[in-house]
């Protein structure tokens, strides 16, 4: 469905180039007369589509089933949205990372904390683990949403960062370019404002999926016992 769509939007872009991000994949320094071939352009596409569709949704199921287990935090949230949602999105992306790790390669032969990493090797950023890191975070298993402000590592970092950050921290909460702003104000203001004694029973702990494709894996929830 998607190359459905994108392929003829190539095909008139690569005559009539414009200001879109598409026509940019297409014509970025290119040699004149030239563009990019769709094969090469259209993995990205799918990966910024799925990325915009999944990601935020799972970071704010993360974020819902954290504030369900601490309901002190649940009702002073939803007291001062203006005021905690920012904090409580990136704590809840902190506490668990929708995108649990990303593969590279060893450019050099290098060491991290004393142990050989040879050139070529393939290496797994756990950006989960780098996220509960003991010697950053105190009470680093626990969501706080009132936690002083950090970097974390849910995006990544250097040429790894990722464009969701640019998304998910954009001022605008009324802007359907910011679907993890929207989809957490939702989940934690909005919907759980129907039902007043929403909760999850301490004997029914949450059900985790982690799905673990090639390159990277995502953490969210699977069952949400209410």
């Amino acid at each position: 469905e998607i190359n459905a769509i994108v392929l003829p939007l190539l095909a008139r872009l690569a005559h009539t180039p414009d200001n879109s991000p598409l026509s940019h994949l297409l014509h970025a320094n290119m040699p004149q007369g030239h563009t990019r071939q769709p094969e090469m352009i259209l993995p990205s596409v799918r990966v910024t589509l799925l990325g915009g569709m999944q990601e935020p949704g799972h970071g704010a199921a993360n974020l819902l089933v954290g504030l369900m287990q601490n309901p002190d935090q649940l009702a002073a949230l939803r007291a001062q949205p203006e005021a905690l949602m920012p904090r409580a999105i990136d704590e809840g992306l902190r506490w668990i990372a929708p995108i649990g790790t990303m593969m590279r390669t060893a450019l050099r032969d290098t060491q991290v904390s004393g142990i050989t990493v040879p050139q070529g090797t393939a290496v797994s950023c756990i950006f989960a683990s780098a996220n509960r890191d003991e010697a950053r975070w105190q009470n680093a298993d626990c969501l706080d949403i009132h936690r002083p402000a950090q970097a974390h590592m849910a995006f990544g970092l250097w040429r790894a960062f990722l464009c969701r950050k640019v998304v998910c921290k954009s001022p605008d909460r009324h802007c359907p370019a910011c679907p993890s702003r929207c989809h957490s104000s939702a989940a934690v203001c909005r919907r759980p404002a129907r039902f007043r004694r929403l909760g999850i029973p301490r004997t029914h702990p949450p059900a985790y999926q982690t799905l673990i494709p090639p390159a990277a894996f995502a953490i969210h929830p699977d069952a949400i016992p209410l």
